[in-house]
């Protein structure tokens, strides 16, 4: 099936339809994704600008969302066009899912540490199982933003309500790739968007 790309603000944002189109089973059973997991989400726009080829071979997407990730911490080199190592990191994000058991409803967390930006996320969200080991999920949190000298984390860039929707579905045993919107009424950076999309992989417990 062809995807189409659609912008907003100039961000491609393909990847969380290219997520749901190629890993959503058929909806033989629609007995949802149970279990609690931890992950590292990464930019759409990202993902799309370095590695392009997972539109096409969107197989490898859990592999570029780690590898990215890894990049923002630092954990894996990340060099510049000239070949020099770049000197900072952007920081490490963390994001995850609490299944409450025989309920429709989850706790999930996203947490950003930078060196000048923290912030902190918990939502609540209603989850609508849509096939074998897949939801499609939305809900609303509280995003707690502290940083210096005004600079932005991927929750905002001050205190505020966040609205978030998504789709997660387990493509191994223990592994859950997932993809997400957020508006986040907390972003005042002008000339930007207040909706932040992105992709992530999680371990599930």
């Amino acid at each position: 099936m062809k995807v189409s790309r659609v912008c907003v603000n100039g961000l491609p944002m393909a990847a969380i339809a290219m997520l749901e189109l190629s890993i959503l089973p058929q909806a033989v059973a629609e007995t949802g994704l149970n279990g609690s997991y931890a992950g590292m989400p990464v930019d759409v726009g990202t993902i799309l600008n370095n590695n392009p080829a997972v539109v096409t071979n969107p197989n490898g997407l859990a592999d570029a969302i780690v590898n990215e990730a890894l990049k923002n911490t630092k954990i894996i080199p990340e060099y510049q066009a000239d070949g020099s190592l770049k000197t900072k990191a952007i920081g490490a994000q963390f994001q995850g899912r609490y299944d409450l058991p025989n309920s429709p409803l989850s706790v999930r967390g996203s947490v950003y540490l930078g060196d000048n930006a923290k912030a902190v996320l918990p939502t609540v969200t209603y989850d609508l199982p849509v096939g074998t080991n897949t939801n499609l999920y939305a809900g609303a949190g509280v995003a707690w933003v502290n940083t210096l000298n005004g600079k932005s984390t991927p929750l905002g860039t001050q205190t505020g309500v966040v609205l978030t929707t998504g789709v997660e579905a387990a493509i191994s045993q223990g592994v859950i790739l997932y993809g997400d919107a957020k508006w986040l009424s907390s972003h005042k950076t002008p000339g930007s968007s207040p909706l932040r999309y992105q992709v992530g992989v999680g371990y599930r417990f």
